[in-house]
């Protein structure tokens, strides 16, 4: 499809491509491309059949231009009866389609709006947004979070009472807390050693393709890698554990392929980031939410939101 254009002057702003799919009870926008593909293989499960038919996924990349937002929701949207919208970044990422989704649910008072964060920083910001209790938007905004299938069969549960307008069962424990930081296939070997850090959404949706690649690359520049996986960088204990680790593993250059910034609004002292901590090069790799097709067949670069969730609010803390 083609792109509005990120940098000013270039590309034609009226260019863009209407987005259509079949209508469904339910549909599914989302930032992180990820939650598309374990979506897909939840379904995949026999348990999980009947959603095959009941749930459309869609990423937000893909709904960027005012037009495609007003047509999608006159089409695709006009006979679903819940949507949820999963968003990186606060209410200012996605204004125009916050605000349209919003008009949506107001036009019927048995359609269900569902607005989750796809971090901690923002969840109250956005889950007041939608129109469904806030526990339960809280609650499914931890088992997507969360990531991996058994998460994503809770959260098919909890949309499938509202979808029959049954009282939602959230038990006290539900979602999975995993480890904060997973070490994956790490190996002997000689070479400067570079830890490689991933967001753990990949690995539970099984999206691996892209941290082998980087893996094996370094590799062939005869330097040692320490790839991980973690849910973010702002979480004090998780920084300290990275630190652990550099100073235990020796690791000399870090490469980070998250976005957003390491530190929060409210955050007190700048002046004490993890990276002027550790005292070693910290390489920022951006990662488009295009598909690679799309990537290669454009010269806009990176979309408005990967811009402002990759460029300009790692700026925040100098990366």
């Amino acid at each position: 499809m083609h792109r509005i254009a990120s940098i000013p002057g270039q590309g034609n702003p009226d260019e863009f491509e209407l987005i259509e799919q079949p209508s469904a009870p339910v549909l599914f926008l989302t930032s992180a491309s990820t939650d598309i593909l374990t979506l897909s293989e939840t379904i995949k499960d026999p348990r999980n059949q009947k959603w095959k038919d009941l749930i459309r996924a869609l990423s937000l990349n893909n709904l960027c231009h005012p037009a495609q937002i007003d047509h999608y929701i006159s089409t695709t949207a006009i006979n679903s009866k819940i949507i949820v919208i999963r968003l990186l970044g606060g209410r200012s990422h996605w204004s125009y389609g916050l605000e349209q989704f919003i008009t949506w649910g107001l036009y019927n008072s048995k359609r269900k709006l569902i607005v989750v964060s796809g971090t901690e920083e923002n969840e109250i910001e956005l889950s007041e947004i939608g129109s469904v209790p806030i526990h339960i938007t809280k609650a499914i905004s931890h088992l997507l979070r969360n990531g991996g299938r058994r998460n994503f069969d809770k959260f098919l549960e909890i949309i499938d009472q509202l979808l029959n307008n049954r009282n939602v069962d959230i038990p006290n424990k539900s979602y999975q807390t995993n480890e904060q930081i997973i070490n994956w296939n790490w190996e002997v070997g000689i070479g400067e050693k570079v830890l490689v850090v991933f967001y753990k959404s990949l690995l539970n949706s099984n999206d691996i393709e892209y941290p082998s690649m980087i893996v094996k690359k370094i590799k062939e520049h005869k330097m040692h890698p320490r790839p991980i996986f973690l849910n973010n960088l702002r979480d004090q204990s998780i920084q300290e554990s990275l630190i652990k680790i550099c100073i235990s593993e020796d690791i000399e250059a870090i490469i980070t392929t998250t976005s957003f910034s390491s530190t929060s609004a409210n955050s007190q002292s700048f002046k004490k980031l993890i990276w002027d901590k550790l005292n070693i090069p910290v390489f920022q790799f951006l990662c488009s939410s295009s598909s690679q097709d799309e990537w290669e067949s454009s010269s806009l670069g990176l979309s408005p939101i990967d811009l402002s969730l990759q460029i300009v609010t790692p700026e925040l803390d100098g990366r």
